[in-house]
């Protein structure tokens, strides 16, 4: 494994710039430039070691010879480019290294490196040291000793993790890794505004949604202005399965019908109801044995099925399996409810539907009586660049639009927005009532998302970028065999590993070798689909050029070592 050195052997005491800095014992010049002075210690008794000083701006003459409590310097005020805040670091050596003492180790070897640096804490009069964190096989065994199992986890060897920054997480060695995978954290991992935002309201007012106060208001008015007419009635949920759930009891409700027409392959949550209208068989190994009220129309995936991308009337045939579904319960003596998609199918990758399928299964389905509805919950806000929303890629209105994960950047929220007469139809068979639901402290971290979004033009950047992600992942296709396709738009990506692209089958064990080897490479991106073999690519918007090119850089060496 590639493992970077982040091991810190030092202390960095943070000061104002100017602070003057000097020597706790009397030692030996042996170095004095570049903003540190290294110090050589020869007592009478005992260990000689050195003694280590940087991000100073040293004093204008440094003789040989320095005497305790003299002068070396001042604190210096920081560089550009995003340098740390003005700090001095302190760090003790018994042996020098290609003259020095470096200031990072390889975490893995952290006792050898301590052994060699150790604890300058002393020379502080604290206690600054960090303690060593338990190794991970503990905490996993202790977390599946008390945590269902039900649950995989992401890696053989999950790393564990303590923060996440923009489109990087940490773990608990101080490595960092880029993020490919989280679209939850829409807009960057702790972003400051959302953090700023969630404490705010937190210190001030949080309670449930029968109360009235002014952020679900206003929280509500703004998630319905980016709708289009008619859809202008909010429910407040907490996650994506929710918000499935309930935009089915509404269809249900408002066509007093039961069967619905679903994509097969496609996950929309792990209530009940919900599970047993998701066909895929990563969530659900039972999903193809589905229930007689739920009707799998063909997956519309121009490079697995029978209608190529380069057939003008691609989406018209696909979308013509979902009114043979349609038709087939009708002629059942029913009548369908709703047909239920995402917008762009991220449980089988993030492909991304032909042009004009929607505007056919929608009209099929209408003709029906069923009600549209359009699962954002991985795929809205921005995301595809050239819309928020990924149904209007497809220049359709649904009848219902249900949104999660992004919405609070990672706080528990999520929404259901109908049209009135939908919602009308809903409130005269029951009453509805979520306790944490559109909360003030949610609807906070809910607008906070909607500012970033637009204040910092991500959006436009998940279009620029994913342009240049996608065409990046397709040239990169060129020199292996094995990547087959390259679904998606904006920054909803997925790339299909097949053992050879004329055959197609999937590549399900060279899919996990390669994620797990762009692990050890510093990215984080994993399979998914029936067959666990397409890595999904969805990280936060903040991504940029500079992290496209070190993205595939890795994909291209994890292909050429993992086949």
């Amino acid at each position: 494994p590639d493992e970077p050195a982040t091991l810190h052997l030092g202390v960095d005491v943070f000061l104002p710039a100017g602070t003057p800095a000097h020597a706790p014992l009397s030692g030996t010049v042996v170095r004095a430039a570049d903003g540190e002075v290294l110090l050589y210690h020869a007592p009478a008794e005992g260990v000689r070691f050195f003694t280590r000083f940087a991000g100073l701006e040293l004093a204008e003459r440094l003789e040989k010879n320095v005497v305790a409590g003299q002068r070396l310097g001042v604190v210096a005020a920081p560089g550009a480019n995003g340098a740390p805040p003005p700090h001095l670091h302190l760090q003790l050596g018994v042996e020098l290294i290609a003259g020095t003492l470096p200031g990072l180790g390889r975490a893995s070897l952290r006792d050898a490196w301590l052994a060699l640096c150790p604890d300058p804490s002393p020379l502080l009069g604290v206690q600054a040291a960090a303690p060593a964190p338990p190794p991970a096989d503990t905490l996993l065994k202790r977390r599946g000793q008390v945590v269902q199992q039900s649950q995989e986890y992401y890696y053989q060897r999950p790393m564990p993790l303590v923060r996440g920054w923009r489109q990087y997480l940490y773990d608990d060695a101080g490595r960092a890794y880029l993020d490919a995978i989280n679209n939850v954290a829409h807009v960057g991992h702790s972003h400051p505004h959302v953090s700023a935002a969630i404490t705010r309201q937190l210190a001030l007012l949080n309670t449930n949604s029968r109360f009235l106060y002014r952020g679900i208001v206003e929280y509500a008015e703004r998630l319905a202005a980016l709708l289009p007419e008619p859809l202008r009635v909010v429910f407040f949920v907490c996650s994506g399965s929710e918000a499935n759930d309930l935009a089915l009891r509404l269809a249900r409700a408002h066509t007093r019908q039961h069967d619905v027409v679903v994509i097969d392959g496609e996950y929309h949550g792990n209530t009940t109801a919900v599970d047993e209208i998701s066909t895929s068989l990563l969530d659900n190994p039972q999903a193809k044995n589905t229930r007689p009220w739920v009707h799998a129309a063909m997956r519309p995936n121009p490079f697995l099925g029978p209608f190529p991308a380069n057939d003008p009337d691609c989406g018209a045939k696909y979308a013509a399996d979902v009114a043979r579904a349609v038709n087939e319960v009708r002629e059942q003596g029913r009548g369908v409810a709703a047909f239920f998609t995402e917008s762009l199918l991220g449980s089988s990758g993030g492909v991304a539907l032909p042009a004009g399928y929607l505007q056919h299964a929608y009209a099929a389905v209408r003709a029906a009586g069923g009600l549209c509805i359009a699962d954002e919950v991985q795929v809205g806000f921005g995301r595809m660049g050239t819309h928020f929303w990924a149904f209007e890629t497809q220049g359709v209105v649904p009848d219902i639009v249900t949104m999660g994960k992004p919405i609070g950047n990672g706080y528990p929220l999520a929404a259901v927005v109908t049209t009135p007469a939908i919602a009308e139809s809903f409130r005269q068979t029951t009453t509805y009532f979520n306790t944490y639901g559109g909360n003030p402290v949610a609807c906070a971290a809910g607008m906070a998302v909607l500012d970033i979004i637009e204040g910092e033009g991500l959006q436009a950047q998940a279009l620029e970028v994913g342009r240049a992600f996608r065409a990046a992942l397709a040239g990169l296709g060129a020199h292996h065999e094995q990547l087959g396709a390259v679904y998606g738009q904006g920054m909803y990506l997925g790339a299909e590993l097949v053992r050879d692209r004329a055959g197609k089958a999937p590549a399900t064990a060279l899919a996990m070798r390669v994620a797990e080897r762009m692990r050890e490479l510093g990215v984080i991106v994993y399979p998914t689909g029936d067959h666990y073999n397409v890595l999904k690519i969805k990280p936060p918007l903040v991504f940029n050029h500079t992290d496209v090119d070190f993205f595939v850089a890795m994909l291209d060496r994890a292909l050429r070592e993992c086949v």
